[in-house]
């Protein structure tokens, strides 16, 4: 509806709540990993709740009358599968592919563990833009799609993929020029912190590059409901490279818990060539809601 503020301050209190409750069930109540994922449950619980009655509101263009009475329309909810049931498998495979490389990584040793999640944590800082220009391009491109205006569809992509790589970039760059002040706050043995800094700057390096259109781009296509073909790219590329290739740099070519990061480039790099191709086509044009 074009309120995005609502969003981003449900978020801001989901966190402040989250880390409340974490040094509560922590701190005083003793109560470990446990009282951290109690704490995440519950905040985000409660800002579920908040949304939900927010959006009984009748003020807004869009809104629920009752949460009583539902009607099943068919149509409506197969549109919603045919392109909610590739994303989520895409995102399923993403993630279980993701917990198989952590498996591989936690086999270097507790310094390539430690380094590996540090510069994780860190670098999904660097791709917040990027990641939130992608839902702007999945709402107006998708708007733009209903209206049946490729042209005003094309336009926006473009437009908003240039804003995706420049916030990106300075994101990024910040990250890159910062990040040996910043482990200095993890208080990590040299060797680790080393390892973490020459993580976090072949990620950044490739954010410049690759990652927007890895991530962010594809997001046009699955506006215009070419949801299965991310589905399928997304889904061979997470195995054929980042896992399968993980092993082959990391354990055969000796290269270690960074192999698993330049195999994940890999990934970027093969995906990026993949959507381009697909949006140069045009075949994702007229691909209707049915």
């Amino acid at each position: 509806m074009g309120n995005s503020k609502v969003a981003m301050t449900n978020s801001f209190y989901m966190n402040i709540g989250n880390i409340v409750l974490n040094y509560i069930f922590i701190f005083i109540l003793n109560m470990s990993v446990k009282g951290a994922a109690i704490a995440t449950l519950l905040s985000r619980m409660f800002c579920s709740f908040i949304i939900l009655y927010m959006l009984l509101n009748k003020e807004h263009i869009v809104h629920i009358d009752t949460y009583l009475k539902y009607k099943f329309d068919f149509s409506t909810v197969k549109r919603i599968l045919k392109i909610g049931i590739p994303n989520g498998l895409e995102n399923g495979m993403f993630q279980m592919g993701k917990i198989l490389v952590q498996r591989l990584v936690s086999t270097f040793g507790t310094a390539a563990i430690a380094a590996h999640a540090v510069a994780f944590s860190l670098t999904s800082i660097a791709v917040v833009p990027g990641m939130a220009l992608g839902l702007a391009i999945l709402t107006v491109v998708g708007q733009c799609i209903g209206a049946n205006d490729y042209q005003q569809a094309k336009y926006y992509t473009k437009k908003l993929m240039i804003i995706a790589y420049l916030s990106t970039i300075v994101a990024a760059g910040i990250l890159l020029v910062g990040v040996r002040y910043i482990l200095r706050f993890y208080a990590l043995p040299q060797d680790t912190a080393n390892l973490a800094v020459s993580m976090v700057s072949l990620h950044c390096v490739f954010d410049f590059f690759v990652w927007p259109m890895a991530f962010s781009f594809p997001n046009a296509l699955r506006a215009a409901n070419d949801a299965t073909f991310t589905m399928i790219v997304s889904t061979f590329s997470m195995w054929t490279f980042r896992f399968a290739l993980s092993y082959v740099f990391a354990l055969y070519l000796r290269m270690g818990v960074i192999g698993v990061w330049w195999a994940m480039i890999v990934d970027w790099i093969f995906r990026s060539i993949c959507f381009m191709i697909r949006y140069k086509s045009n075949k994702w044009m007229n691909r209707t809601l049915v």
